[in-house]
């Protein structure tokens, strides 16, 4: 009679108040990927999809070649892919409506008295630069509230600054993203770091529509 091996899934994040799982997969918040708390190869294996760039990867793929014992797979951001370029020009737009437009004070503006025209002219500026965009996300939900504020009579001071924080909030994420995804050197610096430690590696394209989204780290530790 055979006796299978209980298997243990554990999930990791830096956020410290995570749900903790289920009786099949517990969470761990308040980890860092630069220093994880396990013993040396103590993990069979290890997954990551679009974190373990956050950690910085050169630290982060060093506790990986740590704390692994078998196989790792994790799928990061291209810094020179589709998906990060978009962020940049999503990063973009937000400024140019919030210090070129000046969103909040152009919507407030068009309060006293109220004046839907100038609301209309600002709506169609913004509708016009969406469409010479190649991600217009952003101007046309921006240029959709404004058609709401207009259906609605007007926006009050508070809805302007809270509209603009969330389009700051949102920069600030597609910023944060750009700025961890790793470029190809730093990719390669990383596979040769898990080489350095005993792994074969592979680094792949990750394409969706034929566009470059990110890229593929898969290692498996080699026979001693």
């Amino acid at each position: 009679m055979h006796h299978q091996a209980a298997v243990e899934l554990v999930g990791v994040d830096i956020v410290a108040d995570i749900p903790p799982g289920s009786e099949f997969m517990r969470f761990r918040g308040g980890i860092d990927l630069a220093h994880l708390p396990f013993p040396d190869r103590s993990v069979d294996i290890m997954v990551s999809q679009f974190g373990l760039e956050y950690a910085g990867l050169a630290e982060a793929v060093g506790e990986v070649a740590r704390v692994c014992n078998t196989s790792f797979l994790a799928l990061v951001h291209a810094r020179d892919g589709e998906v990060c370029r978009q962020a940049r020009e999503q990063v973009a737009q937000v400024a140019w409506l919030l210090e070129t437009v000046s969103l909040a004070d152009s919507l407030t503006a068009a309060l006293s008295p109220y004046a839907p025209d100038r609301l209309w002219a600002l709506q169609m500026e913004i509708a016009g630069r969406a469409q010479g965009s190649g991600n217009s996300l952003v101007l046309d939900g921006t240029a959709a509230f404004i058609g709401a504020l207009r259906g609605a009579g007007g926006a009050n001071p508070a809805e302007a600054d809270n509209f603009a924080a969330q389009l700051d909030e949102h920069a600030q994420r597609m910023g944060a993203m750009v700025d961890a995804a790793p470029t190809p050197e730093q990719l390669k610096e990383a596979a040769n770091l898990l080489r350095d430690r005993n792994f074969d590696v592979r680094v792949e394209a990750c394409k969706s529509s034929d566009h470059l989204v990110g890229r593929w780290i898969e290692a498996r530790r080699a026979p001693e």
